[in-house]
């Protein structure tokens, strides 16, 4: 399903906008969470370090910040376009995972601050419980 340049149907091209912008920010999001759940006990990885920085990127370029929906369209009304709700999902859904990934790299983030071994170890078990909430979600 490609992105709707036009329509019959008033505010339909503005509500597939808003829809792309929660996808793309949930697919970045959802980067770095997986990396880091494959990095191991540590979260050494500088793949997940890439996947933050292009978030972060794209958070700029969108006017946004890191744990916030301020400025962002959600679309509480959804048209359904399939009734299949992995092709049309839920925005309450993609916001809560968003908000979820999204702590866990303001967690990774915040980790990379660390300035003794201790607050370093403290930091990776905040990280690990944010990442444990994530794949609550199922992921």
């Amino acid at each position: 399903m490609g992105r709707l340049i036009e329509s019959s149907v008033p505010g339909m091209v503005e509500y597939d906008q808003a829809c792309w912008r929660l996808a793309e920010r949930a697919v970045l999001a959802t980067a770095v969470c997986r990396e880091l759940a494959a990095a191991g006990p540590d979260f050494n990885a500088r793949a997940a370090e890439a996947a933050v920085g292009l978030l972060m990127r794209w958070l700029d370029q969108q006017g946004l910040k890191l744990l916030s929906l301020e400025g962002m369209v959600v679309p509480e009304l959804r048209p359904v376009f399939s009734g299949d709700p992995v092709l049309d999902p839920e925005p309450g859904a993609i916001t809560e995972q968003i908000l979820v990934a999204e702590a866990v790299c303001d967690q990774f983030l915040f980790m990379q601050t660390a300035d003794t071994t201790m607050e370093l170890e403290s930091d990776r078990r905040g990280l690990r419980a944010k990442l444990d909430a994530w794949l609550a979600l199922g992921h």
